[in-house]
């Protein structure tokens, strides 16, 4: 066993091959793509994405080889995720959905729901279709009421909800 090494593991091409040449020409196009998506404003980039993905569409109407343009797709694509301001964008498109929601039409079903629902329920009182009807609710929703537990979460506090 003595004098027998480990065959060598295969060592990268030499400087200045054409492999090597070609690798590293690849590479430089890659970073310089990247620093030019810095550049540009993520409004900019979405808008080239939409032309290049309808570049893509017709392409593939047409019957041509869409690889390419699938490429510049993807590339776009993944600019636009990476870019600095989508975070941002992002995070106050979501805030003001969560706004719009809960002091939108959320907030006033909210409101309506308790307005049926009695204010004493969270605290065990019952719930009969007659006290209901009686608190001056048509007889359908005093059903609904008084079958639908979930109503009745309408009344409890969020945090004696959040306990359950």
């Amino acid at each position: 066993e003595k004098g027998i090494s480990p065959r060598p593991k295969m060592s990268p091409p030499p400087p200045g091959t054409p492999a090597e040449v070609r690798r590293l020409r690849k590479r430089v196009s890659e970073l310089e793509q990247t620093i030019a998506f810095r550049d540009k404003s993520l409004d900019d980039i979405e808008a080239e994405l939409l032309a290049a993905y309808a570049s893509l569409l017709a392409a593939a109407d047409l019957g041509f080889e869409t690889s390419k343009y699938e490429a510049r797709v993807e590339e776009l694509s993944t600019a636009a995720t990476e870019h600095p301001e989508r975070a941002l964008r992002d995070q106050e498109l979501r805030r003001a959905f969560v706004d719009e929601e809960v002091s939108g039409p959320a907030s006033e079903a909210l409101a309506l729901i308790r307005g049926l629902v009695p204010s004493d329920l969270s605290s065990g009182g019952s719930v009969s279709v007659e006290r209901l009807v009686d608190a001056g609710l048509p007889v359908k929703v005093a059903h609904r009421v008084s079958r639908t537990r979930a109503l009745w979460l309408t009344r409890v506090h969020p945090d004696e909800i959040a306990k359950m």
